[in-house]
């Protein structure tokens, strides 16, 4: 038995008992002190061990449910433990993908929607090629979706702002006739506000149809502030008669919105802040501008409307890609006030404030010009109430994000 010692029996012991100790902490996460160094070794760790699928899944989903978490802590502590373990996982990104894009055919629908609900709890964007292959293995397992699959899927897909693969959108809705309990216990506020956001940003497809076939089994009574807002929400978009009922919130103001209305008033552009344009949006106008008499609903925007993708920090860029939701509210907040709505990213936020980004920092008069520039691209570029203009790399360019007619 000595002889054995050292060799390669014992190695491949070690290594599964090292696997063993890997899923474990996953699994138990909560339970421990998830300080940043240990966390960090066990994403480091995934390249020695061949992972599959229902190992795969466990690690990022319990990832983003740890950041989750923290996250909902609502302090300083909750949101910067957050960050950190976020940072982690988009470093490390590159090592899970490289295993999961290699068995993403074995990957059954329980394990695939965990791993999704995984990225959306980390409000990370896959890279395209997992797109890919994700959307290949929603065609081929649609037919066996649970409610709680396509709850997951069209959550995610809503908050990074992608369109599912069509047939998924034709089986739910063939589901949902044959019987209209089909989601039963599920949340249907969730369900039914994703949906109202990929109508927004995918428009003359078949969610107004999904939307009308879940609306029936929506609870008229109150449910909470959040989830009165959504169904507010998505009974505006979708013009439904009946009005659920509308929460009231007080806006606050941080002292970056009031930094960069300051500069805009010292740019000599008007500004005011009023009552909120739509009783629902009341966190969604910062501030209105007046670019010659023409009103403009300003949005100044932090780290949090934004989604993070491997090896890119939006701080970084100019132009972050948003998440869902913000477009959504952005194109339903244009359409009902029949007003140009600009958002500014993060990034020119603080720029903008004078804050330093990256290695930069502009000079007054530079953010004086850019302000004027803002003001006139949204003033004069948005010619249609059904669009929210969102500003991009450069000055001169305003993307447009279309929005249901």
């Amino acid at each position: 038995m000595s002889a054995l010692k050292g060799g390669p029996l014992s190695k491949l012991a070690r290594t599964e008992a090292d696997l063993d100790n890997l899923i474990a902490y996953f699994l138990n996460i909560n339970n421990y002190n998830n300080g940043p160094d240990f966390f960090q070794k066990q994403w480091e760790s995934l390249d020695r061990f061949k992972l599959n699928p229902k190992q795969l899944s466990i690690i990022i989903d319990r990832s983003g449910q740890i950041v989750r978490d923290y996250e909902s802590q609502g302090n300083d502590f909750g949101n910067q433990r957050a960050k950190e373990l976020r940072k982690i996982v988009l470093g490390n990104l590159h090592r899970w993908e490289k295993q999961a894009l290699g068995k993403m055919s074995e990957f059954d629908p329980v394990d695939l929607s965990h791993a999704i609900r995984g990225f959306y709890n980390l409000g990370i964007k896959p890279s395209q090629e997992f797109h890919k292959k994700w959307f290949a293995q929603i065609q081929e397992r649609t037919g066996v979706f649970r409610p709680i699959d396509f709850g997951v899927h069209y959550s995610a897909a809503a908050y990074l702002g992608v369109q599912l693969p069509r047939s998924l959108a034709s089986q739910l809705i063939v589901r949902l006739r044959e019987c209209g309990n089909f989601l039963h216990g599920r949340n249907k506020t969730d369900f039914v506000w994703a949906i109202a956001i990929q109508d927004s940003i995918f428009p003359k497809t078949e969610y107004s149809e999904i939307a009308a076939l879940i609306r029936p089994q929506l609870a008229p009574q109150s449910r909470g502030t959040n989830v009165d807002k959504m169904r507010y929400d998505v009974g505006k978009w979708f013009s439904w008669d009946e009005t659920f009922q509308n929460p009231h919130h007080s806006p606050r103001t941080s002292q970056l919105e009031e930094d960069i209305r300051k500069l805009f008033e010292r740019a000599g552009i008007k500004t005011e802040k009023r009552e909120a344009p739509l009783p629902s949006f009341p966190q969604a106008v910062d501030f209105t501008a007046y670019f010659n008499k023409r009103p403009v609903h300003i949005e100044i925007d932090g780290p949090t409307h934004h989604i993070k993708t491997a090896g890119h920090v939006p701080a970084a860029t100019m132009n972050p890609a948003y998440k869902g939701s913000d477009l959504f509210r952005s194109a339903l907040l244009a359409r009902e006030t029949k007003t140009p709505f600009l958002r500014i990213p993060e990034p020119i936020s603080y720029a903008l404030s004078g804050r330093q980004v990256g290695n930069q920092r502009f000079g007054e008069e530079c953010c004086l010009l850019i302000a004027r520039s803002f003001m006139q691209k949204a003033a004069n570029t948005v010619q249609t109430v059904s669009r929210a203009v969102i500003l991009g790399t450069e000055v001169g360019i305003v993307p447009m994000i279309p929005s249901r007619p």
